[in-house]
C-alpha cells in the first residue's frame, strides 16, 4: 500500500528496521525518539490483561487538533458504544498476526467539530512483564464542521470507522479479523 501522507511511510521504514526476523520490534527497540519528526502525530497505546486499551501519550499536535489530552485515558471513555469492540477486535489482530492497520475515521472533539481522520496503527511486542504497544500515526484529512450540540464536551474517537485495511508488515495479511 503506498501513503499520501509521507510520515506513515517513514512510521513503517523505521518499524521494519527496528524488526528481527523472527518478530516485531518490542518497545525497548522501538524508540519514539529516533522518530523525533513524527512523535508531535504520534499517539501510543497499551492493550492490558483484560484486553482494555489505554492511550499512554498523546503527541503534541493531535493534543492541539483535538482540543484535550487523551493520555490516560481509556479507549471505551472516548468511543461511541459498540465501535470499542470493533477497533479491540483489529488491535488483538495486529499484535498476534502481525500486520499494520490503516484506517480512515470520523472524530468528534470536545468542541463539537467533526473531523475527519487517517491512522496508520503498527504493533509492539511486549517486553517481558510489561503489556503489548501499538504506535499510530495520526493525519487530519478534512473538517467536515460542527456538531449540533456544542455544549456536548464529548470526545468520539472513532464516531464511525469509514475504511479500514491491514497492511503486510512482512508476514502477510490475516485471513479474517481475530
Amino acid at each position: 500500500m503506498s501513503f499520501s501522507v509521507p510520515a506513515f511511510t517513514s512510521l513503517l521504514e523505521y518499524w521494519k528496521s527496528c524488526a528481527t526476523g523472527s518478530g516485531i520490534p518490542s518497545s525497548s527497540t522501538f524508540d519514539l525518539i529516533c522518530i523525533p519528526t513524527l512523535l508531535p502525530d504520534a499517539t501510543l497505546w497499551e492493550i492490558d490483561r483484560n484486553e482494555r486499551i489505554f492511550c499512554r501519550m498523546t503527541g503534541t499536535n493531535v493534543v492541539e487538533r483535538m482540543g484535550t489530552d487523551i493520555t490516560g485515558r481509556y479507549l471505551g471513555d472516548i468511543m461511541p458504544a459498540g465501535y470499542e469492540e470493533e477497533l479491540t477486535r483489529h488491535f488483538q489482530t495486529i499484535r498476534a498476526h502481525p500486520c499494520g492497520l490503516y484506517l480512515v475515521a470520523l472524530n468528534r472533539h470536545p468542541n463539537s467539530k467533526l473531523v475527519r481522520v487517517e491512522t496508520l496503527v503498527v504493533p509492539l511486542a511486549a517486553s517481558k512483564g510489561h503489556a503489548h504497544k501499538f504506535v499510530s500515526l495520526n493525519h487530519m484529512m478534512q473538517v467536515l464542521g460542527f456538531d449540533g450540540d456544542r455544549t456536548d464536551t464529548k470526545t468520539e474517537l472513532g464516531r464511525s470507522l469509514e475504511h479500514v485495511e491491514y497492511i503486510d508488515l512482512g508476514w502477510g495479511l490475516p485471513e479474517k479479523p481475530f
